[in-house]
């Protein structure tokens, strides 16, 4: 266990920060949302159509879409996990970049809820945004009692 924050003994100890700038970040984070949009190629390809046998430019994925997730941007950034993420969320100069960041990936889920698409996937990771599935009612007010006549107590 590392010295308590505010220890001078804790001073020079650990790994030097990864990210000094926080435009170094927002470039890489921008970099990630256009990363996992995938990247498509052209290859030429006989095709058959109503003229005969044709060589046409057919698109092809060269790397297929994927969704955007927590720990995906956390190794685009060039952490080792998530909570390095979450660390340099509550630095001043790089929250605003990394919170809105998290917050498109949220987007992302909740779209996928909104359309139906409610796989549990989808759901669990709300969730571990503090997204609740349960209703909250409270109620407020008294209740008034009367006792039943005619009934023996014993």
């Amino acid at each position: 266990m590392g010295a308590p924050k505010g220890n001078d003994n804790a001073k020079g100890n650990g790994r030097p920060p990864i990210h000094t700038e926080p435009k170094s970040v927002q470039i890489l984070i921008d970099d990630y949302f256009e990363w996992i949009l995938g990247e498509q190629g052209e290859k030429e390809e006989k095709v058959l159509t109503d003229d005969g046998e044709k060589i046409m430019k057919v698109p092809y994925w060269i790397r297929r879409p994927e969704p955007p997730t927590v720990s995906g941007l956390s190794l685009h950034l060039g952490f080792a996990d998530k909570s390095s993420l979450y660390d340099y969320k509550e630095k001043d100069c790089f929250s605003h970049s990394i919170k809105r960041a998290i917050s498109r990936i949220e987007k992302h889920h909740e779209i996928k809820v909104a359309y139906g698409d409610k796989c549990t996937g989808n759901i669990f990771a709300l969730k571990n945004f503090g997204w609740k599935d349960k209703t909250h009612q409270e109620h407020s007010g008294s209740i008034e009692t009367t006792p039943i006549t005619g009934m023996k107590v014993e």
